[in-house]
């Protein structure tokens, strides 16, 4: 089986119908068995809505000037960009960033408890491996 290749900065403009889990009020149910078996193989993405949007611009040199085979960015080149995709050798999701809102998208729908786990390690292989510090996954005063 052959793996899909990630997408371009052409797929940045799409736009996805489906199913979506939001307004979360209690995380615990979300953790739950009941959750999990319900919507095991529905969702491909998570997203995480962040406190204040994301310097597309600081963003992208911070990863550009790494000049890793480890970390790469894609975006549509013009005057205003509003998105871009992320990549990190080691893990097999992309990483979409537009304004305030940070998604990890699988290649294929999953189980809730890995979409979550893949979020947590992508935000530390950023921060903490590749030092990217320009997202604002905390909220200020943290």
């Amino acid at each position: 089986m052959s793996k899909p290749l990630p997408p371009t900065s052409r797929h940045l403009e799409r736009v996805h119908g489906g199913r979506c889990v939001d307004a979360i009020v209690d995380p615990d149910k979300v953790l739950s068995t009941e959750f999990e078996r319900v919507f095991a193989g529905v969702f491909d993405t998570v997203e995480l809505s962040l406190h204040r949007d994301i310097d597309m611009d600081e963003l992208i040199d911070s990863i550009e000037a790494r000049r890793s085979d480890q970390i790469c960015v894609d975006y549509k080149e013009d005057e205003n960009i509003s998105s871009c995709l992320v990549t990190i050798k080691g893990h097999d999701v992309w990483i979409k960033i537009a304004g305030a809102t940070f998604s990890v998208v699988h290649h294929r729908a999953t189980t809730p408890n890995l979409l979550l786990k893949s979020l947590v390690d992508v935000q530390l292989a950023l921060t903490d491996t590749h030092h990217v510090l320009t997202i604002p996954f905390k909220p200020p005063n943290c």
